[in-house]
Formats: C-alpha cells, sequence, structure tokens
C-alpha cells in the first residue's frame, strides 16, 4: 500500500454495518481517521461513537453524486483523502425477467456507479499527491455466474474490470488500487440465500 495508515484520512462507504464496519474498525485500530458514509446514518454514528478516535460519520447514498461529492468535501476538511474503500452494495435475489427495472437499475447504480463515482471523485487528488490507496470490495461473482443474482454479479465484474483498467492506467503512479474479491461472508447481504457448503468468512477477515 502507498500510503501509512496512521494519521490518514480514510473513507469507508457502506460503513455502518458488515463489511464497511469491520474495514472501519481495523482502519481505527491503526491509526486513521475514518470518515463513515452509509444511507443509515444511525448505523454509521453508531460505529462512530463505538470506534472513537475522531471517527466522523455521514449520511451517503453513493448511487447520487451529489450525495458521494458532499461525503468526500466533508471528509477533506480532515485533510486530503488518502483512502477510500468502495464497500456499499446490495444484493437483489429473484429470476431476472421478473424483477422489476427499478430495482435492477438501483442495484447497478449503487454496486457499479457508486465505484465509479468514488473513484472519479478521490483520483485526480491522488494522482497530484502521487499519493493514495483505493480498494474497490467486489465478489467472487465477479469470476462467476450465479443464477438468481444476475445483475448483481454483472456489477461485480464490472468492479473488478473497472478496477484491472484504472490501475493499468495509472500504473506510472504511486496511487494505488487493490481490488478485494470475497466469497461468502456472513452478513445481512447473504442472510436470504442457501450458502450451505460454500465456506463463509466473516467481515472481520475480509477487513483484515
Amino acid at each position: 500500500m502507498a500510503i501509512d495508515l496512521k494519521g490518514s484520512v480514510a473513507c469507508v462507504t457502506g460503513g455502518g454495518r458488515g463489511i464497511g464496519r469491520a474495514t472501519a474498525e481495523a482502519l481505527a485500530a491503526r491509526g486513521a481517521r475514518v470518515v463513515i458514509g452509509d444511507l443509515d446514518l444511525h448505523h454509521a454514528e453508531e460505529v462512530a461513537r463505538q470506534i472513537g478516535g475522531g471517527a466522523i460519520a455521514l449520511k451517503l447514498d453513493v448511487a447520487d453524486p451529489d450525495s458521494f461529492t458532499a461525503f468526500i468535501a466533508e471528509a477533506e476538511r480532515l485533510g486530503p483523502v488518502d483512502l477510500l474503500v468502495n464497500n456499499a452494495g446490495i444484493m437483489r435475489t429473484g429470476v431476472f425477467a421478473e424483477q422489476t427495472l427499478h430495482t435492477q437499475h438501483r442495484e447497478i447504480a449503487i454496486n457499479l456507479g457508486g465505484v465509479v463515482t468514488g473513484m472519479r471523485l478521490v483520483l485526480p487528488g491522488m494522482l497530484e499527491r502521487n499519493r493514495g490507496h483505493i480498494v474497490n470490495v467486489a465478489s467472487m461473482a465477479g469470476k462467476m455466474s450465479v443464477p438468481g443474482a444476475a445483475v448483481y454479479t454483472a456489477t461485480k465484474f464490472g468492479v473488478a474490470s473497472l478496477s484491472r483498467a484504472v490501475r493499468a492506467e495509472i500504473v506510472k503512479s504511486k496511487v494505488t488500487i487493490t481490488t478485494i474479491l470475497p466469497a461468502a461472508v456472513r452478513t445481512d447481504l447473504t442472510a436470504g440465500l442457501d450458502i450451505k457448503g460454500v465456506p463463509a468468512a466473516a467481515p472481520e477477515d475480509v477487513a483484515r
């Protein structure tokens, strides 16, 4: 990683629960000043209170570029954003042809559009400073087809491909990008899925 976490400004989207919460906790334990964004502000505030260390919580809808812009601007009041963890995501399960277009487009806007927006907002500053790190949380679903989660799978393919392409574009800089592809994780996201026989990790494992 191209940054020292101690004293760094680290933004985590979807940080109110699951992998995002565990990531915020892990970053704070390493001395980062954590900015937690979540659509559910109550959960984000709870995490910020728990981890302390000057952590702040902000309401964030990653599918709304204005909301994301305001989130990053508020984080930059602490200093330049050194680390962005694009973690926010949803999964709508069901037969593709039976889902509504509205829910499918919302899933794309959050899972893929939110990553595009987040990267676009922080990357120019990182490149100018020649320092920074972006973590995009994809999924092993980005490497395989999952019937019943077709749109989710497509968004995670997109996140993985986007990360690879941008990484190639900035390879001569000291700004770095990591893509995380967890398998099944014991979170609210997978609560309604039958994952018997699939090795399941804890959110803390992914955060670490």
